[in-house]
């Protein structure tokens, strides 16, 4: 008989694959539709490849497991992939295109079909299904509503907000990792994978929306919902997978960082889909059948390109070393021989140890490594001692990302987790010592929160009973797993590292499986009782019940237009009956929906209503983001930007300081509130006012086909340059961005009124009390000028006064050209002058030729 074309689950898979890979191609071309070109970028990027390796990796025994997760091993390792592939093509010589993308992506999902559909194909490769995949229709009703749920809390409203705090990091440096500016990845200070995802979407796309370029951020979060829900099944059941699921999609950690361009959610991502993996093998071994070691060799494949795409996000991902090793020595305790263990575990975290290694060698060899351990030694280290106590902040960022029910709920649930395992060892000394800490821990936490106990001695209570958690016999393989999961970043967040920021995610998901594991004990418990059927509707009905709550408090906090989480801050952030006096930590916004008006910013800079330089009040890689690298000056910038909404206090003290040198230019608003002030150096006669919901002043108006370059601390790739100024100041690289494009074009034309950014690295050869002032000139052969610039060398670094010598400075300059130049060539030259007696500096070459008073950087066509 002839056999179907189609002739597995798996062949199924395949082909389904194709097909959704074939849409994203026509998905990528619509105009004008960033949720849609996103999407289709992050399926061909991550996606696709990511199913298609996991499911090879796998075999035919990857027809069997559950599609959750399948998923979830294909999504991790599928970012991974994207961001191995983008940051391969973006060290080749010139900048990446989309015509190379594509092509690299589709062969590799081509190549991956044809191998896998071979693999599927191959009688000799069949492995016995090893679980249940069917699933009850109730149980599937509450997934699909639980992802429902945490699309709905990170995807509504994705494109409304600017970008905060350090979402802005990764997007400017993506900006400049495609216009080849490949050292940007050295330049941070973690791994590389949220600059390569945007870049390669960026590559993809054309585009610069934050809905766009959050998308993929938001789907990793999505997916680690789906990816607890398996790991729950695995460890307890459906009822421990269901609530594990909605206790992360209702995490408030969780769904803030979904919903910015960050790392994190594809930590949780990659991380739980890790532990399924490496937990897997351990259920092997306690099945009944014989243990198939060429199958676990395959999960500890999948684990390892899982734990090395989390390694390559950021350090956080080390704590699958942490887990996975306590389940290594699992395997050990249950049989595992040394050899054994080697045969399986020595190829694949070779390999992983080398990708990983690929990286960071390069990362700590490079000159930005000493700025980095310097910050991290700063943020991990307290200068007074050993042991911090991080509790009030944990509580005060808790109550306010989970708002007050959820945080008493969690507090209680986690709660009655430690002190079960202590109490069935009651009858034990050791056992009633810690039944009694446990009882007495809600007591200590809050003593030590109104310092009537030292606060060290809460982190030695927390640790000893974390200790006895994990060493306690009579608790399970996974129950164990759950507390070192949860107590090694809880422990060091909280009692190690001096400012943790918001790292308390990481412990997000363990805390949603002990949750999960906490109320499936108490609900088997409860079917001893006369009436279990209203047990069983009455935990429903409270779990419905929390979930509105929790909904309605998240949905003014992320989604809500109105901006509740800004302008109640004590309201949202005290729980209730906690002292509200002690909690005076700063909250840290993050994917709360503002605009704060930097993207009308951005629009009037493009339309050139703002010319030259400014300072303002907020972090810097925002600005440089929306004024598309315009100068930042900290001495009498041409603008000065008031932000008034997201940093009020700031925005007072600067508007009391303000000069008679400068007035008040413009107002933006939103929803008649004055969110942002412009002060200029130019008299005006009144302030003009722009409304951030101005359809002319839109952000889809200033997309731009090529994203200009933002070059602030060192990310803009320079052409070398060796000149010396006297005997004081070194040129040492030249990049000239030409408006409108912003792309440093040869063929490129100006015309009048358009502008140059110019960015130009310094270096002082020895400490010097004169200060100079760097001139910038369009002039052509009849020493016609179209364009004089007269400037600070770096108005960020003060004057050449305040230099250290042999540090390299980086100078920006927007050099204007007249408003109706004679066409032609002109030549853009630098000079230096000193500044007090007006006498220009000469310039030699690196043999030491003199060769003017001036240097020619480039020429420039002017129409």
């Amino acid at each position: 008989m002839k056999q179907p074309f189609l002739r597995s689950a798996l062949h199924i898979r395949i082909s389904l694959i194709l097909l959704l890979a074939v849409l994203a191609h026509f998905l990528l071309f619509v105009d004008n539709q960033p949720v849609l070109q996103s999407s289709a970028a992050v399926v061909l990027m991550t996606i696709a490849p990511g199913l298609l390796l996991a499911a090879l990796i796998l075999g035919r025994d990857g027809k069997h497991i559950p599609l959750g997760e399948w998923l979830s091993y294909g999504a991790g390792i599928g970012f991974g992939i994207g961001a191995g592939v983008v940051f391969m093509l973006g060290m080749l010589p010139g900048a990446p295109t989309q015509g190379l993308l594509l092509a690299a992506f589709d062969a590799i999902i081509l190549v991956l079909s044809v191998l896998l559909w071979v693999k599927a194909s191959h009688p000799k490769d069949h492995t016995r299904p090893h679980t249940d995949t069917r699933s009850s229709w109730l149980f599937v009703i509450a997934v699909s509503l639980t992802l429902l749920l945490a699309m709905g809390l990170r995807l509504i409203n994705l494109g409304y907000s600017q970008l905060q705090g350090d979402e802005a990091t990764p997007i400017v440096r993506a900006s400049a990792f495609v216009q080849d500016g490949e050292e940007v990845v050295f330049l941070q200070p973690r791994g590389p994978l949220d600059t390569l995802i945007p870049a390669g979407v960026m590559v993809l796309v054309g585009v610069r929306s934050e809905l766009a370029l959050r998308l993929p951020f938001a789907l990793a979060s999505i997916l680690a919902v789906g990816a607890v829900i398996s790991l729950g099944v695995l460890l307890g059941g459906r009822l421990v997978g269901v609530v594990s699921g909605l206790m992360l999609a209702l995490d408030g950690f969780a769904i803030g960082f979904g919903r910015v361009m960050h790392y994190e959610s594809v930590i949780l991502l990659t991380t739980i889909a890790c532990i399924i993996a490496l937990h897997r093998i351990w259920m092997f071994q306690r099945a009944s059948t014989p243990f198939n070691e060429r199958l676990a060799r395959r999960y500890v494949w999948s684990a390892a390109l899982l734990a090395a795409t989390a390694m390559l996000a950021h350090y956080d991902g080390a704590i699958v070393l942490i887990v996975g090793g306590y389940l290594i020595f699992e395997w050990w305790r249950a049989g595992m021989s040394a050899r054994q263990l080697g045969r399986i575990i020595l190829a694949p975290g070779a390999f992983a140890l080398g990708v990983v290694t690929a990286f960071y060698m390069a990362f700590v060899l490079h000159p930005n490594f000493g700025e980095t351990l310097e910050r991290y030694s700063e943020s991990l280290i307290d200068d007074g001692g050993f042991l911090v106590n991080n509790l009030l902040v944990y509580v005060e960022l808790a109550g306010f990302y989970y708002g007050a029910v959820q945080f008493y709920f969690l507090a209680l649930i986690v709660w009655m987790a430690a002190c079960l395992p202590f109490w069935r060892q009651r009858h034990r000394w050791w056992g009633a010592m810690l039944v009694g800490m446990g009882l007495a821990l809600p007591v200590i936490l809050i003593s030590a929160s109104s310092f009537a106990i030292p606060f060290d001695s809460t982190a030695v209570w927390t640790f000893v009973m974390g200790i006895g958690l994990v060493l306690t016999p009579s608790i399970p393989v996974q129950n164990r797993l759950l507390w070192i999961w949860f107590g090694a970043p809880f422990f060091a967040a909280l009692f190690l590292t001096a400012q943790p920021g918001l790292h308390f995610y990481l412990f997000s998901p363990p805390l949603a499986l002990l949750v999960g594991a906490t109320i499936a004990d108490l609900h088997q418990r409860s079917s001893g009782l006369r009436s279990p059927n209203r047990a069983q509707w009455s935990l429903i009905a409270a779990l419905l019940v929390l979930t509105a709550i929790n909904t309605v408090h998240l949905y003014r906090l992320f989604i809500s237009p109105a901006e509740h989480a800004m302008q109640t801050k004590t309201e949202q952030s005290a729980p209730w009956l906690w002292p509200t006096a002690m909690l005076n930590s700063p909250i840290l916004y993050y994917g709360m929906p503002y605009d704060g008006g930097w993207r009308t910013i951005e629009a009037l800079y493009a339309n050139g209503v703002l010319q030259g330089s400014y300072l303002s009040n907020i972090d810097r890689w925002i600005t440089d983001w929306y004024t598309h690298g315009a100068e930042f000056c900290r001495q009498q910038p041409d603008y000065v930007i008031v932000d008034r909404f997201s940093q009020p206090e700031s925005a007072q003290r600067i508007e009391a300081k303000m000069s008679e040198d400068y007035s008040l230019h413009a107002i933006v608003t939103a929803n008649d509130e004055a969110r942002l002030l412009i002060y200029s150096r130019s008299a005006a006669a009144a302030p003009r006012v722009f409304d951030v919901e101005d359809a002319d002043l839109s952000p889809s108006n200033t997309d731009r086909p090529t994203i200009p370059i933002t070059p602030w601390s060192g990310t803009a790739p320079m052409e070398p340059l060796a000149v010396r100024f006297g005997d004081d100041l070194a040129l040492t690289g030249v990049r000239v961005d030409l408006s409108p494009s912003g792309v440093a074009d040869a063929a490129s034309v100006l015309h009048g009124g358009e502008h140059l950014s110019i960015s130009l690295g310094w270096r002082l050869l020895q400490e010097t009390q004169r200060e100079y002032t760097v001139f910038l000139q369009l002039i052509d052969a009849n020493a016609v000028k179209a364009g004089q610039r007269d400037v600070m060398p770096a108005c960020n670094a003060g004057e050449t006064t305040e230099w250290r010598a042999d540090k390299e400075i980086i100078g920006f300059y927007r050099l204007a050209v007249d408003s109706d130049p004679p066409p032609g060539v002109y030549s853009l030259i630098v000079g230096i002058y000193d500044a007090v007696n007006q006498e220009r500096l000469n310039v030699y070459n690196k043999d030491g030729v003199l060769l003017g008073d001036a240097v020619k950087l480039r020429d420039i066509r002017i129409e």
